[in-house]
This record gives structure tokens, C-alpha cells and sequence, in this order.
């Protein structure tokens, strides 16, 4: 039943979990009351010590706004439990309700009436992922919420940080993430400072800085204070998301890292007694600048990794491959997972491994050498490679004479930077190379440099440039099913290009340089007191004769 109230006798709602209203949405609100005035009564209740609105709030104080003196309410009965149901159902109905006001009146339903994720969600109309989201939210701490009211953490990121059971933990994630700081050193580019990572970085942030999986530790998960009891790992959690993952997980990395330390410290010491040592700084500093895993660094090689080189058939580890006759061994911690890894010195690797495995120099050697035919396709390719190259100068002329005449550099201009700037980097620097620009004050190499001279240049110019950058892409990297071959020779064809004037000029110029380095050799050797190469070959072909005679 409707009644009417002295405005001034209703009270705000001690359970509402709406703290925050829009000031200019409430201005338009009162604007409207005044004109219409409050066209649906509020719903309020009996405190004890007078009446509170339960369902109404903006219309209440927008109505104060307006001048109102009297108010329409409803009088019903309901307990501080279903109050905060009634106001929580009410909010969700609207779209600007604040995640964080929401999750604390779940919280409040959960901690002080003791309602259950089920009931919750029946109750609101929400599914049980929704309820356990919004709860989850909840758990920020203080600075980590004022990030999200400001706007600096998104709501997939926030509920991401909310994972990570220590508050403190939780607000230095959070001011990472509102950052945009991964983990890695400053932003990529400009654009990228002050914006919030995404949702993968984020991700990848928590679990590289802020988690551990347990799984392949390297260290032993029983020894003292065991791995199985702690508090902090996540099957020991309440009410943790990490649970549903399956994986055990430590989320407390410094401990994580301070067992790790502990183990590799031991290893290097057990290490040290067999004649092996732990990686100095420069080989250090080498390892630091590679892809995991390591791998050939600093004249070492990974015991863990697979001889390929050596072993292609069966791709055995350098550690079955050597044995017990491995070298002493090199540690080093890998950053990242804190794991030991196993280098050797890569000469007395292969030494061990000739003596071991003799059969494998055989193979290597005679799956490296080329039947005539292989010989031939590769000179052939090698060839029309360098006719290619030596002729794009001449594409690039008529192209420019050409289909250049009349170009807008206004159109052709974007074209050419699109194309410079995705394109491969050696594809880019031979360009330069052939337009003679350096790198200059501006840095970023010669690609960079050919960017810069984009805008500079005609529009038949700009023709010749993309031109020349498709058929050096096509010259550069031509592979086995490949078309680029054939296009270039259709393009040069049309363009009117004698290739057999090139393809004479290149073996031309094959034959000055071969002959220049015998001569070279030849000189060398007279010098150094031997016999020609010519003469010594000519020894050696007479000696095996002779001997296949006998």
C-alpha cells in the first residue's frame, strides 16, 4: 500500500552497497521530478529508530534535490539479510552499478547472513561463475580497487590479480598491470607507456612473477618446510580458482625461489668435486641474450638439448650421446624457472663423441655430400639468383620511366611505407644497400633509413621503390614450389630486359673472380715455399695411380 513520508524522515539505507552516484545523472533525475514528480514510490523499512529506504535511493535523494517535502513510499517488512538481497537484485538491474559495491554486498551476504554461492545465485538470477567472479573481486585490496575505480584496471585483469592470495602481492601485480609494466624492462614503443597490459600479458605476468607450478621443481618438494602442508601453495587455499586448474601451484615465489637457490648452490658443489664449475660472467651474459633453452653459447653445449648436427637420424641428447664420458660439467640457474642446467665445452664434447661414436662422423659426412645432379640445381639456383639481383636495377628504371609516369605520391607514398616497413629486414637493408643510405642520426639501421626517405621521393620514384622491394622480396627468398621465380622472369620479359645479356655478364664475372682467387692461392703458396695447387694436386692424383697399381 502507498503512503506518503516527511522526505526528511526517511533515512539513507544502512545495507544499500551502492555508495557512489553520478552527480549529472542525479541533476537530470531531480530535473525530471520536478516537472513529473516521483512517478513510483520507494520502498522502505523500520529500523528502529525510525524509517530507511531499501529500494530507491537515487529517486530519494534526487527528490531532496528538487525541493520535494513529501515523498511516496512503500512499507513493508523485511531483515537486514533480505534487505541487502533486495538491494543487490534492484542494482543488478542497472547497467552503472559499480562491480566492486556489488561485490561487497555478496560479501556481506556470505560473511554476515551466511548465504552460500548457490543461494546467491538463485536468489540474484546470476550463475554460480558470475557470483564466485564478483566475490573474488572483493578480496582486492584498497589500492588495487582505487585502480579499478580510476579506470587504470580493467575488470578481466583486476579479477586475474585477485587470484594471488597475499594483499601486498595483489597491489604491486595490480600497479603493474595499471602500468603496462610486464616484467620485461620499459615498453616497446611510446604509445605503449601508462596503458594497462591485456588480458594474455597479464596472464603471463601472474604466472611468471607471482606463481610457480610445482610440477618439475628443481628442488626436492618434501625437504623441510614441506611443499605438500604450506598454507601458501594452492590446493591449501580457500576458495582459490587455482584449485580447479588441477596443477599444484606455489603462489609464494620467493620461497619458490629461495628452495631453488638452495638446490642449485648444492649441485654446483657436488659438481665441483668431479672437476665442473659453475658459468662465469661472460658466459653468463652470452646465455642471457638467447632464446630458451640455451644451447651452443660461449663454446658450450646443453647436455639436455638433442644433437641434431650429429646425430640426425635418431636425434639422441648430448647426454646419451657422451655418457659417463662427459666433460665436467658447466651450471648455471635459468631465469625464469630457476632450474640447473648441464653445459660441456663444446670441442671436448665432439672429441668424446668421435671417439664413442665414430659411425656418426661417417654419416654426417657422407649426408653432406652432394650427387651431381644436387650440384648442379644448386649452381643453377645460385645463377639466376645473381642474374636477378644484377638485372633489378634495370626493372627499377623502366618501371620508374613507365608505369611511374603520372604516379601520385599521395597514393604510391603510404604503399611504399606499408611495404618497407613488413617486409623482412634483409629484404629492406639490400634496398638501401643499393640506394646508397645509410642509417644516419635517426637509428633503427638502413631499414629504418629507407623509411625515412620515403617521404622525399617522386611519385614515379615511389613506383621504381615498391618495385624494387616486391622483386627483391621475389630474388631473395625463392624455395622449393615457389612462383617468385617465374614472376620475376614474366615481369622482366615484359619490361623488355635481356636476361641472357645478364645471365653472360654474371658467369663472365664468375670466371674474372675465380680466376683472381687461384691466382691469389698461387701466390700465397710460392710464397710460402710450397708447390702450386695446381702441381700438388697433379702429385697426389699420380701417387694414388701408382699405389692402385701395385
Amino acid at each position: 500500500m502507498t503512503d506518503t513520508l516527511p522526505i526528511h524522515d526517511v533515512a539513507e539505507g544502512s545495507t544499500n552497497p551502492r555508495q557512489r552516484f553520478d552527480q549529472a545523472k542525479l541533476d537530470e533525475l531531480a530535473a525530471s521530478i520536478r516537472a513529473h514528480g516521483v512517478l513510483a514510490p520507494i520502498l522502505v523499512r523500520h529500523n528502529g529508530t525510525g524509517v530507511e529506504v531499501v529500494a530507491g535511493a537515487r529517486r530519494l535523494r534526487a527528490a531532496k534535490l528538487a525541493g520535494l517535502t513529501e515523498i511516496p513510499v512503500v512499507v513493508t517488512k523485511l531483515s537486514d539479510e533480505r534487505a541487502v538481497e533486495v538491494q543487490l537484485v534492484e542494482n543488478l538491474q542497472r547497467e552503472d552499478l559499480d562491480a566492486l559495491e556489488e561485490a561487497a554486498g555478496l560479501q556481506r551476504l556470505t560473511v554476515d547472513h551466511g548465504y552460500g554461492v548457490d543461494e546467491l545465485a538463485k536468489a540474484l538470477g546470476k550463475s554460480k561463475r558470475y557470483v564466485y567472479a564478483a566475490l573474488q573481486l572483493g578480496r582486492l585490496p584498497p589500492g588495487a580497487q582505487k585502480l579499478y575505480r580510476e579506470g587504470k584496471l580493467p575488470k578481466s585483469q583486476a579479477l586475474l590479480v585477485s587470484g594471488i592470495p597475499d594483499p601486498a602481492e595483489q597491489l604491486r601485480a595490480a600497479e603493474m598491470v595499471a602500468t603496462g609494466d610486464d616484467g620485461y624492462g620499459p615498453p616497446d614503443w611510446e604509445g605503449e607507456q601508462g596503458t594497462p597490459l591485456t588480458v594474455t600479458d597479464t596472464e603471463r605476468l601472474i604466472a611468471d612473477r607471482f606463481r610457480r607450478a610445482l610440477k618439475g621443481a628443481p628442488f626436492d618438494l618434501a625437504a623441510e618446510p614441506a611443499c605438500g602442508s604450506c598454507p601458501k601453495m594452492s590446493k591449501n587455499l580457500d576458495g582459490a580458482e587455482l584449485k580447479k586448474k588441477g596443477a599444484d601451484v606455489c603462489t609464494d615465489v620467493a620461497c619458490f625461489r629461495e628452495k631453488a637457490d638452495a638446490a642449485h648452490r648444492a649441485r654446483v658443489a657436488k659438481a665441483a668435486k668431479k672437476g665442473g664449475r659453475e658459468a662465469s660472467a661472460a658466459e653468463l651474459e652470452q646465455l642471457a641474450r638467447r632464446v630458451r633453452p640455451p644451447g651452443a653459447v660461449a663454446g658450450l653445449v646443453l647436455l639436455s638439448e638433442k644433437a641434431w648436427a650429429h646425430d640426425p637420424q635418431k636425434a639422441r641428447t648430448w647426454r646419451t650421446l657422451l655418457g659417463k664420458d662427459a666433460p665436467p660439467p658447466v651450471l648455471v640457474q635459468e631465469p625464469g624457472t630457476f632450474k640447473t642446467l648441464e653445459l660441456v665445452d663444446a670441442k671436448a664434447a665432439a672429441q668424446v663423441l668421435k671417439q664413442r661414436h665414430p659411425e656418426l662422423g661417417k654419416r654426417q659426412a657422407a649426408a653432406q655430400r652432394l650427387s651431381p645432379a644436387e650440384r648442379a640445381a644448386r649452381e643453377k639456383t645460385a645463377l639466376e639468383h645473381a642474374v636477378s639481383i644484377r638485372a633489378l636495377l634495370e626493372v627499377v628504371e623502366v618501371a620508374e620511366r613507365v608505369l611511374g609516369e603520372g604516379a601520385d605520391a599521395t597514393c604510391w607514398g603510404p604503399i611504399a611505407l606499408a611495404l618497407s616497413d613488413g617486409l623482412w629486414a634483409d629484404v629492406t637493408k639490400q634496398v638501401a644497400q643499393r640506394r646508397q643510405l645509410a642509417s644516419g642520426k635517426g637509428g633503427g639501421g638502413r631499414g629504418a633509413a629507407l623509411g625515412r626517405a620515403i617521404p622525399s621521393l617522386s611519385g614515379p620514384e615511389l613506383v621504381g621503390l615498391v618495385v624494387e622491394l616486391v622483386m627483391t622480396r621475389a630474388a631473395l627468398h625463392q624455395y622449393a614450389g615457389s612462383q617468385a621465380r617465374t614472376a620475376w622472369r614474366q615481369l622482366a620479359v615484359a619490361m623488355g630486359i635481356d636476361l641472357a645479356a645478364h645471365t653472360r655478364a654474371v658467369k663472365q664475372e664468375r670466371a674474372t673472380s675465380a680466376k683472381k682467387k687461384t691466382a691469389k692461392k698461387a701466390k700465397r703458396a710460392k710464397k710460402a715455399g710450397g708447390k702450386k695447387p695446381a702441381k700438388k694436386k697433379a702429385a697426389k692424383k699420380a701417387k694414388r695411380a701408382k699405389k692402385a697399381a701395385k
